[in-house]
């Protein structure tokens, strides 16, 4: 079937998959340290996780969809990492100039867009479920 794997250690490739690794390990290191502070202040706050929720807010929204996208890229983005690749090589050879890195970046975005919008409805689901409990 193939030829040899030469194409999937080419620089490209290599390129995009280490950018990709150090963009997840980034976003792990966000993910660590906002579980500490989280836990750290509800240490110093005991009376934070008896208050009432407010119900579903713009201002809620986003900071919840912000803390899921790095959470998602952390979790998801190691995992994708040879798919990504293998799509910027077939780009590279499907194109004649060579040029793949705008398809490929945009090609990620748009595979972090898509679990971004995956956490609309999961942030719409626990606010109905935590409205009860306050």
């Amino acid at each position: 079937m193939f030829k040899s794997n030469r194409n999937l250690f080419n620089p490209q490739t290599l390129v995009i998959g280490s950018a990709l690794i150090v963009i997840a390990g980034l976003a792990w290191v966000y993910v660590v340290r906002q579980a500490g502070h989280m836990q750290s202040m509800s240490m110093q706050m005991p009376e934070m996780g008896m208050m009432a929720a407010t119900g579903p807010t713009l201002a809620g929204a986003v900071v919840y969809l912000f803390a899921w996208g790095v959470m998602m890229a952390a979790m998801m983005l190691p995992s994708a990492t040879p798919m990504i690749a293998l799509y910027g090589t077939i780009h590279k050879k499907r194109t004649s100039d060579g040029a793949a890195a705008a398809p490929v970046a945009l090609f990620t975005l748009v595979y972090l867009l898509a679990w971004l919008a995956f956490g609309i409805p999961v942030y719409l689901f626990l606010q109905s479920h935590s409205r009860g409990q306050g």
